[in-house]
């Protein structure tokens, strides 16, 4: 594992036994934010996912589960354990979401699609300001990782 990943020490409720009404159909040629939502979407307790990534909103995906939603923020990576930013609306929707914001670092080959889920960002992260442009950087990380072959 990359030396930029800490150890999975962060909660592990969003996937922690993860059983799929249908096996998950990825497609190489599709972004990360499309194949994410189709993982989240073949989950059995997940009722709907919606893609806002347009809307400036903050986030990318809606999970709708069961019982409660989550606001899934999506970060595209060349591989886990490189740096990632969040813009200042990321970042302040992330806060006003708390609990309910979670952060999923991705990296997509042709043969893989790997995350790397980080829960409340704000709090389990450790964010600084770099002034390029006002936006929130985060070097390393930690979450669960879950792997998935893309046919």
């Amino acid at each position: 594992m990359d030396s930029h990943i800490k150890n999975p020490t962060i909660k592990d409720e969003l996937i922690q036994t993860v059983i799929f009404k249908e096996k998950p159909i990825y497609q190489k040629w599709r972004s990360v934010e499309e194949n994410v939502a189709i993982l989240f979407g073949s989950m059995e307790n997940v009722v709907k996912v919606t893609d806002v990534s347009k809307s400036n909103l903050g986030y990318d995906l809606e999970i709708q589960w069961k019982d409660d939603i989550t606001y899934l923020e999506i970060k595209s990576v060349g591989k886990l354990g490189d740096s990632f930013s969040l813009t200042n609306n990321e970042y302040a929707t992330a806060v006003e979401y708390a609990g309910k914001y979670v952060l999923a670092i991705v990296e997509q080959s042709t043969e893989l699609l790997t995350m790397c889920l980080v829960y409340e960002p704000i709090v389990n992260l450790d964010l600084f300001k770099r002034v390029t442009r006002w936006e929130w950087v985060c070097n390393e990380y930690s979450g669960k990782v879950v792997s998935s072959k893309i046919n």
